[in-house]
């Protein structure tokens, strides 16, 4: 567990072991009564209105450290016979308190003590990493009276997640017992109204990538669908002769096939997608006559003008882990696309949309309880060209066989209504997949179908 999942392990529980060190760790009543805790040799105490902390001078000068520029007054310190150094305000020193206990291994030092703590800390860090906790922050702590052998702490705690802010006001309640105050550990205190046996679900709501047009509305780009060819292991009777099978029509290696089986979330009846193809009727024919193979529509990124425009229009791919180092940040989950060339990698910024988050908690029996934050989803916007599709298409088939490119300008306003480099390439190749030969024989090409010719002037 590194320092930063730590803090937010700690803050979560509004600063579960500060708010140990209010409650109980050498903290007692400056009016004279008897105090919570003893305290170590050599101690001063730290604080203002009813309570402070007992600290030797070696912790005290950690504490004063940690306290940078954020404090407000003047410093109140009080040694065993009571004698002041200045004043502080009550929620500033709150405040240093929290700071100083944020991680877990200062508990040490002030001998807090807890009960069913690993269990609660690895729930909420499992919820927290669920939800993508980030500036979690603990304000507003407030140390009621003690009535009986109980302590509440009140506070108030936001963060951000990923559908937005979560702000909400909790209490927190320690028990003084024979090895000291414990903090009496419940669900309720990651999330209010969570109870042990209910679950968080975090959902996403894919956004729509917005769509390019040509110059009368005609799509160039967008939704379209495409055949998702997979294998329902219990339904194979030989497994060696399908695989082969497969291969040969989907021009993959069989080794490849048989990897995808071995997954670890892979049942008797599961639907392994194995390959994605364009749906030829021929095609589809053939693998469905292969025991256990299934064939299911799926939604794709699709380029209607092919070879027409794929110089033009781009393609997108699914993002890599550069990708998601270089955007991070900017909203892409790991399943995401993103474009890589063309009007998709020009406009990738307001193609892309903003997907929708909904986080809440379900009770033992799937039912919902509460949503604890939502985010609706952004679509991306849609992109007009000056291109016409049909013009586009002609000067294609002008040229397809020739090594250049061909532009056709308007006369009168200047905007480009078709733009062709040839020989081309079909982009669709690049959502559905391609096999190894296939990308080998396009690199390969010496008339270089992949090279952008236009780009070059």
């Amino acid at each position: 567990m590194n320092r930063t999942m730590k803090k937010l392990l700690c803050l979560t529980t509004a600063g579960v072991l500060g708010l140990s060190a209010l409650a109980g760790c050498g903290s007692k009543k400056i009016d004279g009564t008897k105090p919570l805790l003893t305290g170590k040799e050599d101690t001063v105490t730290v604080g203002t209105g009813n309570l402070v902390l007992r600290m030797n001078q070696v912790q005290m000068m950690s504490y004063m450290s940690m306290m940078g520029g954020g404090t407000t007054g003047m410093w109140e310190q009080k040694t065993e016979d009571g004698k002041t150094y200045g004043e502080q305000t009550k929620d500033s020193v709150l405040e240093q308190l929290k700071a100083m206990m944020l991680l877990k291994e200062h508990a040490a030092d002030y001998k807090v003590s807890v009960s069913d703590e690993e269990k609660f800390l690895e729930r909420n860090s499992k919820i927290y990493e669920g939800m993508e906790v980030e500036n979690l922050k603990i304000t507003e702590i407030q140390v009621g009276k003690k009535e009986g052998k109980e302590v509440p702490v009140s506070y108030h705690t936001a963060f951000d997640t990923l559908a937005g802010v979560v702000e909400f006001d909790n209490k927190a309640v320690f028990v003084d017992t024979k090895e000291g105050y414990k903090l009496r550990w419940k669900d309720s205190l990651i999330i209010p109204n969570l109870t042990r046996t209910d679950k968080i679900q975090v959902e996403t709501i894919p956004a729509q990538r917005g769509q390019i047009l040509d110059r009368n509305g005609r799509m160039l780009a967008g939704k379209g669908l495409a055949t998702a060819v997979g294998i329902v292991p219990g339904k194979l009777e030989n497994k060696e002769e399908a695989f082969q099978k497969l291969g040969e029509i989907l021009q993959i290696q069989p080794e490849g096939i048989q990897s995808k089986l071995e997954a670890e979330w892979v049942k008797e009846d599961s639907f392994v997608p194995v390959a994605t193809i364009s749906g030829e009727q021929e095609t589809e024919d053939k693998l469905l006559e292969i025991s256990g193979v299934m064939l299911s529509d799926v939604e794709v990124r699709s380029y209607p003008l092919k070879e027409a425009a794929s110089h033009l229009i781009g393609y997108v791919q699914a993002v890599t882990a550069e990708d998601l180092e270089a955007h991070k940040g900017e909203g892409y989950p790991a399943n995401s696309v993103i474009g890589r060339s063309g009007m998709e990698g020009l406009f990738e910024k307001r193609l892309k949309g903003q997907d929708g988050c909904k986080i809440s908690i379900f009770s033992e029996d799937g039912t919902e309880k509460e949503v604890v934050a939502s985010k609706i989803k952004e679509d991306g916007e849609n992109i007009l060209l000056t291109i016409d599709a049909e013009l586009q298409k002609s000067l294609y088939e002008q040229f397809r066989e020739d090594r250049g490119c061909s532009v056709a300008i308007h006369p009168y306003t200047g905007e480009v209504l078709a733009l062709v480099s040839t020989p081309s390439f079909d982009n669709n190749e690049f959502i559905t997949g391609m096999s190894s030969e296939r990308w080998t024989s396009l690199n390969e090409d010496a008339n270089l179908p992949l090279y952008n010719r236009f780009r070059q002037i």
